[in-house]
């Protein structure tokens, strides 16, 4: 119920309050993190936050989601963490993410990936969120929007839209005279709201592909 802003400078976290028309004293937050994070406020008010961590040497900056609970003194600790993708996983980036929440609890990780001069200062960006099977990449799936052409080299912007998303980045062209313009998108989750009408693969397979299959193998 209450608004809490996170500062960041040079992987330090803090926080401030607003509270009673009035902005608290910026306090210590108890985790580190190489880009800002970026939070959402959980069950029971809890408080999700992402932060980005060096795993090891051949991973930096990986994306990593921590519980945290409040304490009695207002401070925060933490509860748990889960690596985005699981421990053997490589998903990262250093640029804030967007996490929302579905109604049913799902959780939406909406971030650019590693941007790096190597890769020309800019990175696709993706959505991760949480599915309901463990056994795959510890119940995390990976999402790129749109193709390997589609990059920024800012963060993404993203928030809830109409029972959607609404997704904003600085569109990179190049050359190009769009470059550095402002690109929104509609229907952040992929998923439209009218019939889907491109292509009807269950009849074309039971109407075309099998019946021509069967015929083939007949004749063989």
């Amino acid at each position: 119920g209450r608004a809490v802003l996170f500062l960041w400078r040079e992987g330090k976290v803090r926080f401030v309050e607003r509270r009673d028309g009035a902005w608290t004293a910026p306090a210590d937050f108890p985790l580190a993190s190489n880009f800002p994070p970026g939070a959402v406020e959980g069950d029971g008010g809890e408080l999700l936050v992402g932060v980005g961590e060096d795993q090891d040497a051949n991973r930096p900056s990986r994306w990593r989601l921590y519980r945290m609970a409040r304490k009695e003194d207002g401070s925060f600790e933490v509860k748990d963490s889960r690596w985005l993708g699981g421990e053997g996983s490589g998903d990262a980036g250093n640029r804030r993410p967007n996490l929302i929440r579905e109604p049913n609890g799902g959780l939406h990780w909406i971030a650019t990936g590693l941007v790096t001069p190597g890769a020309g200062n800019r990175a696709c960006f993706y959505d991760e969120m949480t599915i309901g099977d463990a056994s795959f990449r510890d119940g995390w799936l990976l999402k790129r929007y749109y193709d390997e052409w589609t990059q920024s080299s800012s963060a993404v912007a993203a928030c809830p839209h109409e029972g959607d998303v609404l997704l904003a980045c600085r569109w990179f062209g190049g050359t190009d005279p769009s470059d550095n313009n402002l690109f929104v998108a509609h229907r952040g989750l992929g998923i439209g709201d009218g019939r889907m009408g491109d292509f009807d693969d269950v009849s074309h397979i039971a109407n075309v592909g099998l019946a021509h299959s069967i015929l083939w193998m007949a004749r063989k």
